[in-house]
């Protein structure tokens, strides 16, 4: 009899017990937004889905602030911040988080003045292995957003090891012809 309550317990708790594993394995919420826009010309920067710079780089930051991120507007004549020793991760100092920020920078119809050298942007980044690689493995893109081909360019080699707009569409050109 003994044996048989033991299982009757068991048996009686299995629905909780599916029911914590479900809300285990169910996905994150992502909260993932770009209030920051775009002005007309630079449509060739978006992401295969359509996504513009601003909204992709969103993409790119959110996994490493748990699952959320807004890509703010920028002023005209400013600058998106550097990552610093106390806000760097490997998201924000890959290739792709740097060249789609000064992207979202300069498509928002801001000057080439409002971009960061790759020196100082990385230059809060405690890490030097997140500045080495274009996206840091082991994270996810969220809603089937991708990282376009030009902005996975290593930013040493952009002219002076800035983001350069004329390359970055030529390195889009050439990615479509392939």
């Amino acid at each position: 009899m003994v044996t048989f309550l033991g299982l009757y317990r068991l048996v009686s708790i299995i629905p909780y017990i599916s029911t914590i594993l479900a809300v285990q394995v169910h996905p994150v919420k992502r909260n993932v937004i770009s209030t920051a826009t775009c002005v007309s010309g630079y449509s060739w920067m978006n992401d295969g889905q359509g996504n513009s710079p601003c909204l992709t780089v969103a993409y790119v930051e959110a996994p490493c602030f748990g699952n959320s991120y807004t890509q703010p507007v920028l002023n005209n004549g400013n600058s998106y911040n550097v990552p610093s020793s106390s806000s760097a991760n490997a998201c924000s100092c890959s290739w792709s988080s740097y060249n789609l920020m000064m992207a979202c920078t300069i498509c928002q119809g801001n000057s080439n003045t409002s971009i960061w050298e790759w020196p100082q942007w990385i230059s809060g980044c405690t890490n030097l292995s997140w500045t080495e690689i274009y996206y840091p493995s082991g994270y996810v893109l969220s809603a089937g957003a991708s990282i376009p081909y030009w902005a996975i360019t290593d930013p040493t080699t952009w002219t002076s090891a800035t983001f350069n707009t004329q390359e970055a569409e030529t390195a889009y050109q050439k990615s479509m012809s392939s």
